[in-house]
Formats: structure tokens, sequence, C-alpha cells
């Protein structure tokens, strides 16, 4: 059986322009502010701008979720605006370049590589389960 969604890439490419056009109003994008309980659609002149958009076509609905900025993200975190305003262009030509240069620049290939290297045991402890 094969199932396609051919309309979900005008979902999503909808959703995107209205994601864009929402965040692109406040002066400075990467800090557009979060929603935060019930959004206030009076907050701006296109509504609340949600920081991210999650679809679930197999129940036709949508979520917005609000979570902390992770520190190491590779679009949004700290160190990768500060090197994007410092190099601009340069920066860009360098990601585009390098598939790693943002993990390597965020230290997320360090903390990457420090969850390899967690060891947990499991135990196999079949009185704790109950057999039908």
């Amino acid at each position: 059986m094969i199932v396609s969604r051919p309309g979900l890439s005008m979902i999503a490419s909808g959703v995107a322009v209205e994601l864009l056009s929402s965040v692109l109003q406040y002066p400075d994008p990467l800090t557009t502010p979060a929603n935060i309980g019930e959004p206030d659609d009076s907050s701006s002149l296109l509504g609340a701008t949600p920081h991210q958009v999650r679809g679930y076509l197999s129940r036709f609905s949508q979520m917005t979720p609000c979570v902390r900025r992770f520190e190491k993200c590779v679009a949004c975190g700290t160190t990768v605006a500060e090197e994007y305003v410092a190099s601009g262009a340069e920066f860009v030509k360098e990601v585009m370049n390098c598939p790693s240069y943002l993990e390597k620049l965020t230290g997320l290939d360090q903390l990457q590589a420090s969850v390899d290297n967690v060891h947990i045991e499991f135990s196999d402890d079949s009185d704790s389960v109950m057999s039908l």
C-alpha cells in the first residue's frame, strides 16, 4: 500500500512563510519572545509568534511547543549568532562547505561524543514481569 500526502508540501511551506513573516517583524529576530501560556494575539501585528510549529496529519492538528533555548543550538545558539555577526558571509560559506563546522563551533560534537561514552547496564529481572 502506498500512502501519499500531496498537500503536505503546501501546508509546510505556508506555515513556514507565516512563521518567517512573524519573526521578521521584530527588530532582532533571534530574540523574538516566546509564547508562554496563552498566546497574546495582540502582541504584534501578525499575532503571537510561536518558536516552532509541529503538525500531525494523522490527527489533522498542530501544536506550538515552547521550550528553553539550547545553548549549543546550531541555529540560534549565542556562539552561532556571534560568529555570524563577526564574519557574515564568510561564516555562511564555511557552514556550507563544511557540514561539521557548526557542531564543532557550538561544542555539540563534544556533547555527542560524551553521550557515546556513557555505559548503561540493563538487567533482565524476570521476577518483576508478570506473565499472562
